[in-house]
């Protein structure tokens, strides 16, 4: 994978859409490195990568200005031809191990899980995750009102369990991931809270 983002071994915090994020003030990672994973871009327009999956979601004239306007980096697996230009596709597999700075990266389930894999690809070693809740918060499944509210038997289901194996595959190649999103049915990973991280 050629990527023009080298995470140099630092921290980055990935920001998924989980509804412990309603209310956050995003503006706390501002001088972070950030992925923000498909409309988090919204909140935190600042963020270093934008990454997307579905061509669907690019579909939304907000989310193709978004993109479009990125002055970072956009990535995504999505191979349709409307697609800007300046945005940076990857190949991502389901593997057991991850790669670095070479395709495809590992990827999963979720674009939670492939941008997990995106963050370890371009070099970061702590990767803090916020908004992974995978679950239901207060009947809600997102931060923000932009999808509809996902089936809980999809978390139950389908990404819970991708998630396993994770951990141990970041510790081989020395790297930590550390699940900050408070009450997270995500088990795989060390937990810190929100508050300890952005210390």
């Amino acid at each position: 994978m050629v990527l023009p983002f080298d995470g140099h071994g630092g921290t980055v915090f990935i920001l998924g859409g989980g509804a412990s994020l309603r209310g956050f003030d995003f503006g706390r990672l501002r001088g972070r490195h950030v992925i923000a994973i498909n409309a988090l871009g919204h909140d935190a327009p600042f963020a270093d990568i934008l990454y997307f999956r579905d061509r669907l979601w690019l579909k939304d004239a907000s989310n193709l200005a978004l993109v479009s306007n990125w002055s970072g980096m956009v990535v995504t697996e999505c191979r349709h031809n409307s697609i800007p230009d300046h945005v940076h596709r990857i190949a991502a597999q389901p593997m057991e191990h991850f790669t670095v700075n070479r395709s495809p990266i590992k990827g999963g389930r979720s674009s939670g899980h492939t941008a997990v894999g995106l963050a370890v690809g371009v070099g970061f070693k702590t990767l803090m995750l916020l908004g992974f809740d995978c679950r239901l918060v207060d009947g809600r499944s997102h931060s923000h009102d932009r999808y509809r509210a996902a089936d809980p038997s999809l978390y139950r289901n389908a990404f819970l369990p991708a998630w396993r194996g994770w951990r141990g595959a970041a510790e081989r190649i020395g790297a930590r991931i550390i699940n900050a999103t408070p009450g997270s049915a995500i088990d795989e990973f060390e937990r810190a809270a929100v508050e300890e991280v952005l210390a």
